[in-house]
């Protein structure tokens, strides 16, 4: 057997950032302690018609039992205070082919000017390409509600489709589309999208996330 002799790799000039943090905003698993708050979420008229759920009204053990049906990771998304703001969740993951679903839940209580639903979509993006060998994540979104989406779409998500008159909701079908984000346009748009919507956070060289109001406070 020959042995080849080979210079050793180049180590990165600075750490990969932390795909779970940026700036006081953190992804954290879902926990049992948890899953009564998901259900008020869920449950609360404001979000309930935009669920799977489509204004169905499940008990609460059918519920607990189904959020962890087909689903690869239930993520918490907190700022600076640790109060859980929204819930993202990984579903039906295809390793193989390299894709899978997301969707999000804002916690109808905040307040919608807080971009809490832009912020929780680019966390949950950044966490899945980094972690997971993903090619394309997809979100679902009913006709009525795609407009949650309309700051990310153009920018960020495409339109992959639209079932037409998909869905049953208040008397009438509706159509649902298909929005996708690639893991190629992600690494091109994804960091520069991200500070817009942040704004107020930064990612100092190092990987370190810090907030930009505690940068200025420090200096």
């Amino acid at each position: 057997m020959t042995v080849v002799a080979r210079e050793p790799a180049r180590l990165p000039r600075a750490a990969p950032v932390n795909p779970t943090e940026y700036g006081d905003w953190s992804l954290r698993p879902v926990q049992a302690p948890d899953v009564p708050m998901l259900y008020e979420w869920v449950m609360d008229p404001r979000v309930n018609h935009r669920w799977t759920t489509r204004g169905m009204l499940i008990p609460y053990d059918k519920f607990a039992q189904r959020i962890w049906d087909d689903v690869l990771v239930n993520l918490l998304v907190h700022d600076g205070s640790q109060q859980p703001l929204a819930w993202a969740t990984l579903t039906s993951v295809d390793l193989h082919s390299g894709h899978c679903s997301a969707a999000v839940v804002v916690d109808p209580q905040q307040p919608k000017a807080a971009a809490i639903g832009p912020r929780t979509v680019c966390l949950m993006l950044r966490y899945a390409f980094a972690i997971y060998p993903f090619r394309k994540i997809y979100f679902e979104s009913p006709e009525f509600a795609v407009r949650d989406f309309r700051t990310a779409l153009g920018r960020l998500l495409t339109v992959e489709g639209i079932l037409t008159e998909h869905l049953y909701y208040a008397g009438r079908h509706w159509d649902m589309y298909i929005l996708g984000m690639t893991a190629q346009r992600w690494a091109g748009v994804g960091q520069p999208y991200m500070e817009r919507v942040f704004r107020g956070c930064r990612e100092p060289a190092g990987g370190q996330t810090r907030s930009a109001s505690s940068a200025r406070a420090a200096r």
